[in-house]
């Protein structure tokens, strides 16, 4: 059975006007020394004739500058005993790919978005490993961003509606009944606030055969 959860975040952070807002947000100040407006998304890389089979691998420029930046993006529901490994992984293969098309490297840069369906405390647990670093390369930090979805909240800290409802229905997803009411209300006045044309695709989305996400 497919985890409905990540189909439905993909789907959501494959839109390039929510990603932009995304990287905003997370990068701050920071997202100014990228053309946020030049991204794009590397649908597939392939590794000993196998699918390198990550969430999704943003590609944005720096500014001012013939540098790219690379930021691999995998969605956690619940947590996970080895997402480092993991993703240093992915890293690993996708620096591969990068010499053989472009003949160099490029920064890749990790970020973990976590749902929160339990009670992990990412931020600690990474520390942790990052004190475990061997003792050789002291001094040296790996670049690694984590996004707590439990930790925002998305009507408040963002303005692309599509992206308020979505990450507002994963937010609330596991809460009891009266309080996923409650939170599916707010979803709803966001809905309501949109273009016709988005609520039509919305109101739609259950019908089999739809492929675009419009929340």
């Amino acid at each position: 059975m497919p985890d409905y959860h990540d189909i439905f975040w993909k789907i959501l952070f494959l839109r390039i006007d929510c990603a932009i807002e995304f990287f905003r947000f997370l990068l701050k100040e920071k997202s100014k020394l990228l053309e946020l407006e030049y991204i794009g998304i590397i649908q597939d890389i392939y590794y000993r004739k196998k699918k390198l089979l990550y969430d999704i691998l943003y590609e944005i420029p720096i500014r001012n500058s013939d540098e790219k930046l690379y930021f691999l993006l995998e969605h956690k529901s619940r947590r996970s005993s080895d997402f480092h490994i993991q993703m240093m992984k992915y890293k690993q293969v996708i620096h591969k790919w990068q010499k053989k098309e472009f003949g160099k490297l490029s920064s890749i840069i990790p970020v973990l978005f976590y749902q929160g369906l339990d009670n992990w405390d990412i931020e600690s647990e990474f520390e942790e490993i990052r004190k475990l670093s061997n003792p050789i390369l002291s001094g040296t930090k790996e670049e690694f961003l984590i996004f707590d979805l439990q930790k925002i909240d998305p009507v408040r800290d963002f303005m692309n509606l599509e992206l308020r409802a979505g990450l507002l229905l994963l937010k609330i997803i596991r809460d009891p009944w009266e309080e996923f009411i409650e939170g599916w209300g707010k979803i709803k006045e966001i809905l309501n606030s949109m273009e016709e044309a988005k609520r039509i695709v919305v109101r739609q989305a259950h019908q089999p055969g739809l492929i675009v996400y419009r929340v």
